[in-house]
């Protein structure tokens, strides 16, 4: 009795630390019909298949290494949930069935396969890393042939006509340029009139210059600064207005709110 009471035991216990059955993979994105986005990291624009959403990269939490938020799409080392994935996965479980770009991820460089035939590669390119994962070796390739240098957000005058919106995240050290888009012509004078509507930033903020996550506006001959960490926008003029959401709204993209911690919002 007693070596059946074991041995049942022993099956049990077996049973439960066996990998749990994977969801179904998904098909790689249908991409033939060329609709592609850029993406920008640090000094890195990559391009990414335009219908793929936005995920979460490996980021280091206390003493460990974690993914916090999904893992699908592309991602940057940013908390985007309290739910988080510990990272290496464990071997042979991908947390995602589904591709992934991951940018900027302080990982080195080199290919890891998983079981289910997915295969993860990390190039270090333009002074950061770029890691793409899929079961497709030729969507791979292609993401990875398109890594170059930024253009957006440098030190070149945006042309008559055109805005860039440069997100900024601080780092250890400084900050690095987070994402970068063009946008409409007119959201510059969206923003500046949504900022003159509200209260004028009377001293100081008591956080200093630029020392949180800071949004530009630039245009030709105009900068609009949105200092998130301090709550102020400067209109371009040297003035200081408070932060609203009204001034927040005209640029903040899926691609902004996937990159800035101030609008990822309530996490869970």
């Amino acid at each position: 009795m007693r070596w059946w009471l074991t041995t049942l035991v022993l099956a049990l216990l077996t049973t439960s630390c066996t990998s749990p059955e994977r969801p179904p993979r998904a098909d790689p994105p249908d991409v033939t019909d060329g609709e592609w986005r850029t993406e920008t990291w640090a000094g890195l624009s990559v391009d990414v298949p335009a219908s793929w959403g936005y995920g979460a990269a490996p980021v280091r939490v206390g003493g460990s290494v974690s993914v916090c938020g999904p893992v699908a799409g592309v991602g940057r080392p940013v908390l985007r949930s309290d739910v988080c994935a510990a990272y290496p996965w464990l071997r042979g479980m991908p947390a995602s069935a589904e591709p992934y770009v991951w940018l900027g991820a302080d990982l080195e460089p080199g290919a890891v396969r998983y079981d289910g035939a997915v295969v993860q590669e990390t190039i270090a390119v333009e002074g950061t890393t770029l890691t793409v994962a899929s079961t497709d070796a030729g969507l791979r390739a292609r993401i990875l042939g398109s890594a170059r240098p930024a253009t957006l957000c440098r030190d070149a005058t945006p042309a008559p006509g055109e805005v860039e919106v440069c997100g900024y995240r601080a780092v250890a050290g400084g900050r690095v340029l987070g994402f970068a888009e063009q946008v409409a012509a007119d959201v510059p004078e969206a923003v500046v009139a949504a900022a003159r509507r509200a209260p004028a930033a009377t001293g100081d903020p008591g956080c200093g210059p630029r020392t949180g996550e800071v949004v530009e506006l630039r245009e030709s001959g105009r900068t609009i600064v949105l200092d998130l960490g301090c709550g102020t926008v400067d209109p371009g003029d040297g003035t200081r207005h408070l932060l609203t959401d009204e001034a927040v709204e005209p640029w903040a993209s899926p691609m902004a709110r996937a990159s800035l911690t101030r609008l990822i919002g309530q996490q869970g």
